[in-house]
């Protein structure tokens, strides 16, 4: 039994240094349901000795898979993306534009949608949505502080706040995308100074992705170059990962700028996909 627990203490070292931050918890979290959903009455006390054993050998395997598996990581950290996929990067700021908008929930289109911004400098932006017959439908700006909004259609459209930390919340979601980086989803670019944090590969399927890793997000680029042999797609796709519960779940945006950046896609939790296409104002 000390054997044990100083096995567990040691991983337990290495875990509070490199814990969660590209772990796949799916064994842990099974395990957890296991010993969660008990049988009641007599047998739930005599299972628990055992249960406590296995959730002791489970954690001592847990914390030393995750050290083994972050040191694989810090190898990779050299990565650098192609000169291709560095050019969907750029300043969100000063831009403006227009975009023609199709919302999906489930393969059902819920509403089409016309959209003129601006933004001037890094720290605002002001978003209008109006709909076909050029009736408002939301006004959405932000001053660097906080997000204004106002809606001719109340309960239609979600609802819209700023997190502590600067994220978008949709409907109580924070989505992990920034207030200031809005701007450059709506240029259809992905935020200039995302190239300046460190990078590592992971090969995800035989498919080789590009993740930027941090503590209240996870940034993971996937897409090939147009003369990559068997390369499905000439755009980039970033899915911005946030986990909770220490790792043991996440939640995920996926946000996609066509080979041209005249359009761009974000698929969010709850089945839905927002597509538009940038075009005069």
């Amino acid at each position: 039994m000390k054997g044990t627990k100083s096995e567990l203490k040691k991983n337990y070292a290495c875990w509070k240094k490199n814990a969660f931050k590209s772990f796949d918890f799916a064994f842990f979290r099974t395990l957890l349901n296991i010993l969660l959903v008990l049988p009641a009455g007599r047998k739930r006390t005599c299972f628990l000795p055992f249960s406590a054993w296995a959730l002791r050998l489970s954690l001592s395997l847990f914390l030393s898979s995750a050290c083994q598996h972050s040191g694989d990581v810090r190898q990779q950290l050299s990565a650098e993306l192609s000169p291709y996929h560095k050019n969907f990067f750029a300043s969100c700021s000063p831009a403006d534009g227009a975009l023609n908008i199709r919302w999906y929930q489930k393969d059902r289109l819920l509403f089409r949608a016309y959209a003129e911004w601006l933004s001037e400098h890094k720290n605002s932006w002001q978003f209008q949505l109006t709909d076909p017959l050029g009736r408002s439908l939301l006004d959405l700006g932000w001053n660097g502080r906080s997000l204004e909004s106002a809606t001719a259609v109340p309960g239609q459209l979600p609802d819209l706040e700023l997190s502590e930390s600067g994220f978008l919340v949709v409907n109580g979601f924070v989505s992990g995308l920034r207030a200031d980086e809005l701007g450059c989803l709506l240029r259809g670019v992905f935020p200039l100074t995302w190239l300046g944090q460190p990078l590592h590969q992971e090969n995800s399927g035989g498919k080789m992705r590009y993740v930027i890793p941090g503590e209240e997000r996870r940034l993971v680029f996937f897409g090939e170059d147009p003369g990559t042999e068997g390369s499905e797609t000439s755009g980039f796709c970033v899915s911005i990962v946030r986990e909770s519960f220490w790792g043991l779940f996440s939640h995920q945006i996926t946000w996609c700028i066509a080979a041209g950046k005249d359009s761009g896609s974000l698929i969010a939790p709850g089945h839905n996909k927002i597509i538009w296409k940038h075009t005069d104002a």
